[in-house]
């Protein structure tokens, strides 16, 4: 009986593994690229990520100088662990930007946040970021910038949530 058990564990072992394998045929290990670091060792796929790009254009928006590789350095500042153990799942994992991170550098350049509960809470004249998520098993997330992105609410078709939107209200 003890040989038994010992054999059925190991099959379980087993499986569980193959599973794992097959889940994380995305994992960064196999797409090295997306891993790759610039001299000062930050990420520089994250360079191009939706957070940096939305908080680009909300900032520029108030007439702030900045562009999307300063906030990724930025952002990457606070830490790249989560990021670092969701890319062992998706390579894609290294883009995320956080909502405390995004919160983090609004207020680092004196922003104020205000968490709207309705889109139609925004207005012309407002600038504001917004968390979307498109399918949810494929975790399509995405980050963009009111009013200077389009379509907002139909980014992903007629799949789109939106998840988070916060109005930036300018240093006074």
């Amino acid at each position: 009986m003890f040989k038994c058990e010992k054999i059925y564990k190991y099959i379980k072992i087993s499986i569980l593994l193959i599973i794992i394998l097959l889940v994380c045929q995305g994992c960064i290990v196999f797409n090295p690229k997306y891993a790759e670091k610039d001299k000062e060792g930050y990420y520089v796929y994250h360079y191009s990520a939706c957070g940096p790009l939305a908080l680009e254009k909300a900032l520029r928006a108030f007439g702030e100088d900045v562009n999307r590789k300063q906030l990724s350095r930025e952002i990457q500042t606070t830490g790249n662990a989560s990021r670092k153990a969701v890319a062992l799942i998706h390579y894609e994992g290294i883009q995320i930007t956080w909502p405390s991170e995004i919160k983090t550098i609004l207020n680092r350049y004196g922003y104020d946040i205000q968490k709207l509960d309705n889109f139609s809470e925004l207005k012309a004249g407002d600038v504001g970021i917004v968390l979307l998520l498109g399918d949810t098993m494929n975790f399509q997330y995405h980050w963009v910038s009111f009013p200077e992105d389009k379509k907002i609410e139909t980014h992903f078709g007629k799949n789109t949530k939106i998840i988070k939107i916060y109005k930036l209200v300018p240093p006074k």
